[in-house]
């Protein structure tokens, strides 16, 4: 199961009051950058089980894209054990990738070099990709000084609970794969699709395109979940 080229944006924002945008600044971020999902508070089921890392094994290794790999690949799931539990704050996340066209404004206001994604002219729908992490940061940055909203890259626990859901599915529309509701190479398109071509591929929480088309950054550094891990809160 793969994805294309990284990577995308995907904002988070806590939940809470906003301070006033500025009316003096052009206002394209106010009217676009975001439609926002509000996501419950809760304690979320983070990583996976023994049982669903044999499942995964099982199902994926074999249909590797390059089977270099396959050797490793148990080595490779396993970082996502044990699974535990993370108390997450509500908060609020895109409900969609950032896209080509949303990301243009910020190229704009900035002079940033363009991401790959807009260099090589994708349509506007498509999430924008090629991005580095400080790009990231700094676009959801621009972004609530053009609001007065709080934006933010979502840390990889929120990610996952958005994608995921209270009863921590393995795909964000159900427990099997389903190449028709996903964007990846079983779907055999080979490039990106709008953010809406998906609509049976939705979380549980009602966000888009958690799986597939593009790789998208988180806030944390990647690192394998700690042997014993227990209860956090963010």
């Amino acid at each position: 199961m793969t994805a294309p080229p990284i990577a995308a944006v995907r904002a988070a924002s806590p939940a809470g009051p906003a301070r006033a945008p500025d009316p003096a600044r052009p206002d394209p971020a106010r009217d676009a950058v975001f439609d926002m999902v509000a996501i419950p508070g809760g304690d979320a089921p983070i990583g996976s089980t023994m049982a669903e890392m044999a499942a995964c094994i099982a199902d994926w290794r074999d249909r590797l894209v390059d089977p270099r790999y396959r050797a490793a690949f148990g080595d490779w799931i396993a970082k996502e054990y044990p699974r535990h539990s993370v108390r997450i704050a509500p908060f609020a996340i895109g409900r969609f990738p950032v896209t080509n066209d949303q990301y243009l404004p910020f190229l704009a206001a900035t002079g940033r070099p363009a991401p790959e994604s807009i260099r090589i002219g994708a349509p506007g729908d498509h999430p924008v990709w090629g991005v580095e992490a400080i790009d990231a940061d700094d676009f959801a940055a621009w972004a609530s000084a053009m609001t007065g909203r709080r934006f933010a890259v979502p840390s990889e626990a929120q990610w996952e609970w958005a994608a995921r859901g209270p009863d921590a599915l393995i795909y964000p529309y159900g427990d099997r794969f389903d190449a028709t509701r996903c964007n990846t190479r079983e779907a055999g398109i080979g490039t990106t699709t709008p953010v809406t071509a998906y609509p049976g591929g939705v979380s549980p929480f009602g966000v888009w395109d958690m799986a597939g088309n593009v790789e998208e950054w988180v806030a944390d550094l990647y690192a394998p979940i700690p042997a014993g891990a227990g209860s956090t809160m963010i």
